[in-house]
């Protein structure tokens, strides 16, 4: 008999359909345990060695390079902002023009200071040796 006639007569093809059919279920297994948990306010301890893993996969990832251009379309809508700010009655609204420009330059070093800090990070992982 072939695996299409046990099939459909009800004859179990293996061991495990053998014991499911017999209402045999296997013992759930134990969890495992749990991660240590994610606090954002331990800022000062150091990466593990599996945060700087999952850092240096997920710069591999598509969504990565999705947020490097989102970031980088968000500094030239910035400019963009600030530029027309300040062509438009540049001397009656200074102080507007200068907070744009000041965000724009914040905004800019912090996306330098993060990309630096990922590298930096991922650097640690091939100076493990």
């Amino acid at each position: 008999m072939d695996s299409l006639e046990a099939f459909q007569k009800g004859i179990p093809l293996n061991e495990e359909l053998r014991r499911l059919k017999a209402g045999v279920l296997e013992e759930p297994q134990a969890p495992a345990a749990a991660p240590e948990a994610w606090n954002p306010d331990q800022v000062d301890r150091e990466l593990s060695e599996d945060e700087r893993e999952d850092l240096a996969r997920l710069t591999r990832e598509p969504g990565w390079r999705v947020l490097l251009r989102l970031r980088k379309r968000t500094l030239q809508r910035m400019e963009k902002a600030a530029i027309l700010a300040s062509e438009i009655n540049p001397l009656g609204r200074a102080q507007e023009i200068a907070v744009g420009w000041a965000n724009l330059a914040a905004f800019r070093e912090q996306v330098r200071l993060d990309q630096s800090a990922v590298e930096a990070e991922i650097q640690k992982l091939g100076n493990r040796e």
